[in-house]
Order: structure tokens, then C-alpha cells, then sequence
């Protein structure tokens, strides 16, 4: 019995010995191997940056590029770049872009820009090629406008029935680029985008990033390369071809992927310091080492337990081995049938562990650590969705039971998942252990997203609707009409200019381009806006008619995740005329039609503070009639009633429609002169809106002769708002009515009087 004794104890402490060994071995060979397998996983890493870089670069260009070719087709019937007009459009357009200047050229080469700024850029490469009927982004340049000043162009051309008849392109300065790019640094990855000379387009430095010229040669010389050299470096990229090289450059080393950018001869590199993979390395040596001793530790308590324990237990074990493979296949049977996956996860360690069910893209692996900052960084979950998943994780900490759903973006595919969790609690209310379900819900979220486009749809379709449309907004595609989908989509920028603008009012047209513009429409939805209304006149039916514009924001879930817009034409006219009516009434003064002193004060007030206002001088004069008072005490206030209506008419006559007038009561009235470059431009028509003023009125043998009184100011020397306008005109008004009457006077800082020399009788 002794013997068979001595016999176990020698074969444990043997087979503790050799598994003892085993696990050293196995950590050695750790050691060697995973430097190695790290290396590549930060080189697949490098790779899955510069792709995502190069993608959200391309798609940057490519919205500059939409942009320009929107703006280009408003220009496609201009006669000459040095009309005002087309100066005032290049401004308009360029504070709706983020270009620092927005530029057009004719056919010879002569340009203007937003600035005002001329020149001839014919023997500019991107020009020839533009007037050509290319699409053009530039290498950075020099600017022939500004000196020391690099810049970036885009450029497209001008088509007018298919001729190209001029180029229209933005400009970029070094900085501007480097603002719309964004700083790209992941983590501890930096990327640096060249173009085919070399030179830095971003240039922007993060505390790891080595640029200490702005072309990138020049730093590529001064370094020690590890792998790869600087000759197969420049055959590669003269070959277009990617690929990764380790460099030292002083103490400190770094691995780096490079790889074209698709735009022009572009490259794009995509770099780390090998000090961070080092340090994991190490960690994670540390935690292994500490992982193999408790193992082995827990190897020999185990082994000797089972060596006790074994005979006692072996009888249960087989009695339920059998009961368990059968329910555990049972399990998995219905999970599998129901989309779910069961797991356990450990609120300590922060380890999770699928049991069983369908893989899917949150459990790429059976087990998963450092959860849920290892599901995160795989970016495959929504933003608002990640917010949710990191407070359920934080909430099972101390509470029983969590539920949420979580949005998924993969391969390009939208995912709905619902996550239940639920903590098991020994007698002492300690977690012993946390269970958990996720279950595909996809199917179901992508019907309730149907029914409720579905119901958006038959809302609109139930209106007076006379024109409806969807567009596919990343494709910029008309892809249904009218609830028919299209076999040969249409470009979105042609139906709109042949079904809408065509017929859209001069005075409409650019807020239709503006509000219905790809790049407006995803801003605003974006930003948390879904529905759209633009309200402009059309030619409907052979008359001007007020239409409403329905957009509807919506996102594809359930194919490709594209933004869609639904475009839906309603004829408003009636009850748009009428609102304008019940407006008119309640702007308008009851007596004169001229605007009431309320109304007055509002429109001066919003035009002094538009950008409209910062164009030029506008001429702010209030009038007061002399006399006044004598023709209400002759004739009676229904005959100066008739007076007043007199007076408006002259001045509605005198006046430019655009012009603000309005009566502040009484007999004062204020008018507003839009964009004069001075006072001597309405200097006559002021002399002879007063000698129009001065007349004589006679009734039943009795005569009163009654003139006007005007002070005069200038916007904005003057004053920003109607309060300062006014305050400083009435005290003109009353210099004028103290001493001549019948005259004007100008408000200057030092005293200077006009006047005319008419006095009351």
C-alpha cells in the first residue's frame, strides 16, 4: 500500500516537474515570438490608418470638388469676369465654402477673385488643363497674389452648352489646408500627406512627429534605416506602390507605412514610435511572467487536489458528464436558431467570454479583455451607441440587471444588437458571476425604420403635392420620382436645375441653391435637423405661384447607410398670399401705406446688421413737415388727413422701391437710402423733393403754405443702429425747424451747415 503511494507522489511531483518546465518553455518562446507578431500587428495597424486617412482625405477633396462644380453651373452664362455682379456672386459664394478665396477666369486667362484681386494665370498648369474640360487639384504653389504665401488649387471648368467658357477654382492656403484635412493622429500614429514633389501638405507637428522640413526627402535622408532604404523608398513610390521601412533617427526608433493617396501622385505616410511597442511588449511580458508563476502555482494546488479528491469525485463526474454534453448541445441548438450569443463577463478583470451562439461583429473572439475599451477601439460601433455600452458596464457594476441597444456599422452594413447583462450573487450579495445575452436585432429595427418612413412618405404623398423625389445624398443621384424608382438614375444637380430652378423667381435662386445643396442638407442633418422647408415663387400652371419644398432627412439603414433626402413641391400659393397680406396690414401705416414707426424701426434695425450693410453708405434723413399744424386748425384733420397722403405719395414717387420709408407719426416721416457712396449723389433729389414739399393750400378764401424740414445722417459713420440714426438726425431736424425751416441739414463733428433757402410763412 506504502508503495503504490510512493508511486502516485512520485508521478504528480513528475508531472508537475514537466508542466512546470512546459510553462517556462512556452514563455520564452513568448518572448522570442511575440515582438514579431506585434511588429505586424502595428504594421496592420499603420495600414488600417493610412486607409481611413486616405479615405476621409479623398472624401474632403471630393466635396470641394461638388462644391465648386455647383457653383460653376451658376456662372455658366456670365459674358464678362469683370461684371459687379459676378464680383458680388464670387463673395456670396466664397463665405458659403471654407476656400480662402474663390477665383474665375475667362477663356484668355483673365481672373478676379472674391477679394477683387486681378490677374492673368494663363500660363498656370491647373488652368490649361481646366479650360480643357478638366477637374484639377493642384501641387502646392507660390501665389501670384500674395508673396511668401503657399497655396492649393482646385479647379473645374465652366461648361455653357457644353463649352467650356471659362474655369472657376478655389484656393487654399497652407493653413486653411491643414484646418480642412484635420489633424490626423490616432493615438500614437501620426500621418503625413506629400504631394508628388515632396512637399508637406499637412504640416502640422504632434510631440512624436519628425518634419524639420517642408519636404519630406529632405527628412528621409537624415535617417538610419533599420529595414528597407531610401532607393527602394523612391522606386516604390515612383512604381505607385506601398509599403513599410523602420528608421532611427537619433535615440529613438519608428516603424512607418507609406501608400499612394489616390489623389493626383499624392502619398500618404503613416508613422509610429517603436517606444510604445516596446513598453506593450514589456507589459505584457510582466503580465505574462505573473500569469505563468500563478498558473504554475495553481497547476501544483490542482494537481493535488485532484490527486485527494479524485477518487471521490470520479463516480459523479461520469454519473453527469452525459446529462451536460446533452443540454449544453440542446443550448446551443435553440441559441443558435434565435440569433443570440450567450456570454460571461467578469466585472474584476474585465474579461469576456462567449459561450455560445452566432459570431457577430462585437465578439470577433471567444474571449475578449479589457472589455468594453477592447470592443471600442475596433471602431465598428456608433458613436451615441458607444456612450450606451460604456455606461451599461459601468451600471452592472451595482446594479442587477442592465439592458441596451447597440448600433453597428460593418462592412459597410448596418447592425442592430440588443445586450441584456445580469448579475449572480452568492448569500453575502457578493457578484459570483455575470451572465449575458446579445441578440441580432437587425430585422426588427430595420421595420420599425420602414413603417416610420413608410408614414413620413404617406403624410407628404396626402398633401397637395405636385412634384416628389428622393435622392440619394453620397451619390448625389436621383433614384425615385413621383414613388417610381428609377432604372437610369438621374444626377441630382441636373434635376434640380431642369425641374426647379428653371422656373424658380431670379430673386429665389440662390437661396433654392443654397438650402437644397448636398453639402447644406448633410450639415443640417448632422446637426440633429431632419425636415426642411425652403418657400420661394415658381412659374406653376403659367403664373407666379408660392410653393413649399418639403425635404425629409432620413438615413439608409438597412442597405448602405446612406443619407437620403425626399424632396416633395406643394402649391402654397393661397395661403402664402395671404399670410403676406395679413403681414402687409400689420407693417403699413392706415393712413399713408408707408411703413408704421414700428415696422420702420425693424427694417433699418435688420438691415444695419446684415452683411448687406458693410458694402456701402446708406443716407438716413427724417422729415417733418413745417406749417402742419395750421392746416388742422384751418381746414380740419380730414383735410390734413388728405395732406399726409400727399406727402407719401411724393416721397414713394421720389424714392427707390428697395428704399426704407416710414411715417413715425404725425406728420414726421424717416426714409433709409440704400447704398449711395455719398450724400452728393441724392443731393438734388433732395432740393427738389423740398421744392415739391412747399405749396400753398387754399379753401373757402383761406391760405396756408406748408414745407418740409429734413436732418440728414450717414450709416455707418454715423451710427449701426435706427436709435443712433435717429437721435442725431432729430437733432438736425430741430437746428433746421429753430432757425430757416423749409431746408436739411447734414450731422458732421464739426459744424457745417445745408440748407436751403426757403423759409416758412
Amino acid at each position: 500500500m506504502n508503495r503504490l503511494m510512493d508511486k502516485k507522489a512520485k508521478t504528480v511531483f513528475l508531472i508537475t516537474l514537466c508542466s512546470a518546465m512546459l510553462i517556462v518553455h512556452a514563455f520564452a518562446k513568448f518572448g522570442t515570438s511575440f515582438f514579431k507578431m506585434e511588429l505586424s500587428r502595428t504594421q496592420n495597424e499603420l495600414e488600417e490608418s493610412a486607409e481611413s486617412s486616405i479615405r476621409e482625405t479623398k472624401e474632403k477633396y471630393a466635396g470641394m470638388v461638388s462644391s465648386l462644380r455647383t457653383i460653376a453651373a451658376a456662372f455658366s452664362d456670365f459674358s464678362s469676369i469683370y461684371d459687379e455682379s459676378v464680383y458680388e456672386q464670387l463673395s456670396f459664394f466664397k463665405n458659403m465654402t471654407f476656400f480662402d478665396r474663390i477665383v474665375i477666369a475667362d477663356a484668355e486667362g483673365n481672373s478676379v477673385n472674391s477679394e477683387g484681386d486681378k490677374t492673368n494665370i494663363k500660363r498656370r498648369e491647373y488652368f490649361q488643363k481646366a479650360i480643357n474640360g478638366e477637374t484639377v487639384i493642384s501641387e502646392i504653389l507660390d501665389s501670384q497674389i500674395i508673396q511668401n504665401e503657399e497655396i492649393q488649387v482646385v479647379a473645374v471648368p465652366i461648361h455653357n452648352e457644353n463649352v467650356v467658357t471659362g474655369v472657376l477654382f478655389g484656393v487654399l492656403d497652407i493653413d486653411t489646408l491643414n484646418q480642412e484635412i484635420g489633424e490626423l493622429y490616432l493615438n500614437h500614429i501620426y500621418i503625413q500627406i506629400v504631394d508628388s514633389e515632396g512637399n508637406y501638405i499637412t504640416r502640422f507637428k504632434t510631440e512624436d512627429a519628425i518634419m524639420n522640413h517642408t519636404n519630406v526627402w529632405d527628412d528621409l535622408e537624415e535617417f538610419e534605416y533599420q529595414t528597407g532604404s531610401l532607393e527602394e523608398l523612391k522606386e516604390d513610390i515612383s512604381n505607385d506602390k506601398e509599403g513599410h521601412f523602420t528608421f532611427r533617427k537619433g535615440e529613438e526608433e519608428r516603424v512607418s507605412y507609406y501608400a499612394p493617396l489616390g489623389v493626383n501622385n499624392y502619398y500618404i505616410f503613416a508613422t509610429t514610435n517603436s517606444k510604445y511597442l516596446k513598453e506593450h511588449i514589456s507589459n505584457i511580458n510582466l503580465k505574462v511572467l505573473g500569469m505563468a508563476t500563478e498558473m504554475t502555482a495553481a497547476f501544483l494546488i490542482l494537481i493535488l487536489g485532484l490527486y485527494w479528491y479524485n477518487g471521490k469525485v470520479r463516480k459523479a463526474i461520469l454519473q453527469s458528464h452525459e446529462e451536460v454534453l446533452s443540454s449544453e448541445e440542446m443550448m446551443r441548438i435553440a441559441i443558435s436558431q434565435s440569433k443570440q450569443t450567450v456570454f460571461e463577463y467578469s466585472v474584476k478583470t474585465k474579461e469576456l467570454h462567449a459561450k455560445v451562439g452566432e459570431q457577430n461583429p462585437l465578439f470577433q473572439k471567444t474571449c475578449l479583455s479589457n472589455v468594453p475599451e477592447s470592443i471600442l477601439e475596433r471602431n465598428v460601433i456608433d458613436e451615441e451607441s458607444a456612450d450606451n455600452l460604456k455606461e451599461m458596464f459601468e451600471l452592472i457594476k451595482r446594479k442587477e440587471l442592465c439592458e441596451t441597444e447597440i448600433k453597428v456599422l460593418y462592412h459597410g452594413e448596418v447592425q442592430w444588437f440588443r445586450m441584456i447583462m445580469k448579475n449572480l450573487y452568492d448569500e453575502k450579495h457578493q457578484i459570483v458571476n455575470t451572465v449575458g445575452i446579445l441578440e441580432d436585432i437587425s430585422e426588427k429595427k430595420y421595420q420599425e425604420e420602414l413603417l416610420e418612413e413608410k408614414q413620413q412618405i404617406q403624410d407628404a404623398l396626402n398633401a397637395d403635392a405636385f412634384l416628389r423625389c428622393k435622392i440619394d445624398l453620397e451619390t448625389e443621384m436621383v433614384v425615385e420620382v413621383d414613388g417610381k424608382i428609377l432604372k437610369e438614375q438621374i444626377p441630382y444637380q441636373q434635376y434640380l436645375k431642369e425641374n426647379i430652378l428653371s422656373v424658380t423667381g431670379k430673386e429665389d435662386w440662390k437661396n433654392v441653391i443654397c438650402q437644397s445643396s448636398k453639402e447644406y442638407l448633410i450639415d443640417e442633418y448632422q446637426k440633429g435637423q431632419d425636415v426642411i422647408e425652403i418657400q420661394f415663387q415658381m412659374q406653376y400652371q403659367r403664373t407666379e405661384r408660392w410653393v413649399s419644398c418639403m425635404i425629409y432627412l432620413m438615413t439608409d439603414n438597412c442597405r448602405n447607410g446612406h443619407i437620403q433626402a425626399l424632396m416633395i413641391l406643394n402649391d402654397i400659393d393661397k395661403r402664402k398670399r395671404e399670410e403676406l397680406r395679413l403681414k402687409e396690414r400689420a407693417e403699413r401705416d392706415g393712413l399713408t401705406g408707408l411703413y408704421n414707426a414700428t415696422t420702420m424701426k425693424m427694417k433699418a434695425d435688420n438691415f444695419l446688421q446684415s452683411l448687406w450693410a458693410l458694402e456701402g453708405n446708406h443716407i438716413f434723413m427724417l422729415m417733418d413737415l413745417d406749417c402742419f399744424k395750421q392746416i388742422n386748425d384751418t381746414f380740419g384733420h380730414q383735410y390734413g388727413d388728405q395732406v399726409l397722403k400727399d406727402v407719401s405719395q411724393t416721397l414713394t414717387k421720389t424714392f427707390r422701391h428697395n428704399d426704407l420709408i416710414g411715417r413715425m407719426g404725425g406728420d414726421e416721416f424717416a426714409i433709409m437710402i440704400l447704398n449711395v457712396s455719398d450724400f452728393s449723389v441724392i443731393e438734388h433729389t433732395v432740393q427738389q423733393l423740398l421744392k415739391e414739399l412747399h405749396k400753398s393750400y387754399e379753401q373757402n378764401g383761406k391760405t396756408v403754405e406748408v414745407s418740409a424740414s429734413l436732418g440728414i445722417v450717414t450709416a455707418p459713420e454715423h451710427g449701426t443702429t435706427f436709435e443712433e440714426l435717429y437721435q442725431k438726425s432729430d437733432q438736425m431736424l430741430y437746428e433746421v425747424k429753430r432757425s430757416v425751416k423749409n431746408g436739411y441739414r447734414l450731422y458732421q463733428e464739426k459744424e457745417s451747415e445745408h440748407e436751403t433757402d426757403f423759409n416758412c410763412r
